[in-house]
């Protein structure tokens, strides 16, 4: 019986992981489509490279809401390193980001504090970037 609940609640939590990452990538793919600037799209390139070549703090690992680097909320950080860090008002202008990006209900609010939908975020703007900058 035990076996059977952990078995049900793990497809449970892996169908939620999923059906976030996928919400936050369709969202990545119209704010990239709609709103983004290419400095926008390609500081996000960077970082993901960089964190690809990070064998300590990979990109995944940017993802962990326990991870120590993250003072702010991983939406917030995520945020500044895709805007310029000499942004004077990050939390406000994240807030406005955000706002812009994925609504301000209460599923984005959720979503905002989920950290597959933030990579699927991250993941789907830059699908559309890796389709386009080639062009540019």
């Amino acid at each position: 019986m035990k076996n059977e609940v952990v078995e049900r609640l793990r497809a449970s939590k892996q169908r939620a992981e999923s059906e976030n990452y996928q919400a936050g990538f369709s969202a990545g793919k119209d704010w990239a489509e709609r709103d983004a600037e290419a400095a926008d799209l390609d500081r996000l390139e960077v970082l993901k490279a960089q964190r690809d070549a990070d064998v300590t703090c990979g990109w995944q690992d940017y993802f962990d809401p326990t991870d120590a680097i993250h003072l702010d909320s991983l939406a917030d950080r995520l945020y500044m390193d895709i805007r310029s860090s000499d942004d004077d008002s990050p939390r406000s202008n994240a807030r406005d980001f955000w706002k812009r990006a994925v609504g301000d209900d209460r599923e984005a609010e959720y979503h905002l504090a989920n950290p597959d939908f933030l990579r699927g975020f991250a993941e789907g703007a830059l699908e559309v970037w890796r389709e386009v900058q080639g062009q540019l």
